[in-house]
């Protein structure tokens, strides 16, 4: 691996998340679809949405493996995003650095944090 790549910052404890981050999210509305969602993911080749209210404020998160879960338990394509999302969503201060950010998601047993 690279010196200086992004993966060998995250346990230094000065990168902070927010430089390593994707700063163009992906979000739909609580009442967009699972076909909106699946085909969102898809067409931009990413793991998860956010799923936001009309003020832009994060109400949960719908990631593949919630698509997936969705399909193997037969929900119809127009399934509602706030029936099948992840909330509260989990969230960090841009403050936090890559070694405490990856802390919190083993803590909570996740793989999306929102800054």
């Amino acid at each position: 691996m690279p010196t200086g790549s992004t993966f060998s910052r995250w346990n230094d404890l000065t990168t902070l998340l927010i430089d390593i981050a994707s700063t163009d999210i992906a979000h739909l509305s609580p009442s967009d679809t699972l076909i909106n969602a699946a085909r969102l993911i898809a067409r931009l080749g990413i793991s998860s949405l956010l799923v936001l209210d009309a003020a832009g404020h994060p109400l949960g998160i719908v990631t593949e493996y919630d698509l997936l879960r969705a399909m193997h338990r037969g929900l119809p394509a127009e399934t509602p995003m706030h029936e099948v999302m992840t909330s509260p969503v989990i969230t960090v201060p841009n403050t936090i650095n890559c070694h405490d950010a990856y802390q919190v998601c083993l803590d909570k047993n996740i793989r999306h944090l929102v800054i």
